[in-house]
């Protein structure tokens, strides 16, 4: 197993083999209505169901899949963009990876929105909390930050 790389940059042989697997025996457009079709979809609800129980979330259906991190964050924070006015705030911090900056900086220069950084305790290789709390003072509409980093 390799946990010094973001996902997808290297993969174990297990993953590889698997994928491989499903390209070869049931790759198909999901909920139709031949039997590759079926395969694929029994391989998808497997895969949710296995990542709900994993991360006990309620329900399967609690689970999203998405090519990378970078698409994810910028769909979602196009999503949450609808509900932002010119003048709004962002919270993002210099501790966050460009995946979740970029979509933010966008979404600012697309709607008007002020982006508030937060910055790092250079000794501790962690949020400056003051400067977090002050942030969060100006009230901001999202405040954009991961729960892990590449620190």
């Amino acid at each position: 197993m390799f946990l010094d790389n973001p996902t997808g940059t290297q993969i174990a042989k297990q993953n590889i083999e698997r994928i491989n697997r499903y390209l070869v025996e049931c790759d198909a457009n999901h909920e139709g209505l031949f039997e590759t079709s079926r395969k694929s979809d029994e391989v998808l609800h497997k895969a949710h169901a296995a990542v709900a129980d994993f991360f006990n979330a309620a329900r399967p259906e609690e689970i999203i899949f998405g090519n990378n991190m970078t698409t994810l964050a910028l769909r979602i924070s196009r999503s949450l963009a609808r509900n932002l006015q010119s003048g709004d705030n962002i919270l993002v911090t210099q501790l966050d990876h460009d995946a979740n900056i970029s979509p933010w900086m966008l979404i600012g220069e697309d709607k008007g929105c002020n982006l508030i950084w937060v910055d790092i305790d250079g000794e501790e290789g962690t949020l400056d909390l003051d400067d977090f709390a002050r942030a969060l003072e100006r009230k901001p509409k999202i405040a954009a930050f991961g729960d892990a980093s590449n620190v």
